[in-house]
């Protein structure tokens, strides 16, 4: 079921994209993309911080195994991909970028099934045509 708090979670989510997407296309003509990378990252370092001091949860590491694990995950999944996703925010309107990065659920499920065996279902081939389409549709159909 969906509660009212979900749906405001999804909302203010989705504005916090939004957000994310138009600043660093602004903050991308006075700053360098590792620049722009770095105060993303430190930005997101202390609202974590911050939730750990509200809500007494650890989220972070608590052994330097966990550390090590959590940095090559940081680079390979965060600061890899940001960097190529602020580069090319010099290239495209932030639009353009957010619909093409729609594409990544259908990457993750063919990388999934390529690299680690998983099944793939009729329900997703499906759900990543539509997808694809619709990227295709709106791309093609841009003012």
């Amino acid at each position: 079921h969906i509660t009212a708090l979900a749906i405001f979670l999804g909302l203010l989510s989705a504005v916090c994209f939004a957000f994310f997407n138009v600043y660093n296309k602004v903050a991308r003509k006075h700053y360098s993309t590792w620049t722009a990378i770095t105060w993303t990252l430190i930005s997101a370092a202390a609202f974590w911080i911050l939730l750990d001091l509200l809500t007494g949860i650890e989220t972070g590491p608590r052994t330097p195994s966990e550390l090590g694990i959590l940095a090559i995950f940081s680079v390979s999944s965060i600061v890899i991909p940001y960097f190529f996703y602020f580069d090319g925010l010099k290239y495209l309107v932030p639009s353009t970028a957010v619909i093409v990065a729609t594409l990544e659920p259908v990457v993750a499920i063919v990388t999934s099934f390529i690299f680690l065996g998983e099944s793939l279902s009729v329900t997703q081939i499906a759900g990543g045509f539509l997808i694809i389409s619709a990227v295709i549709l709106l791309e093609a159909y841009r003012e």
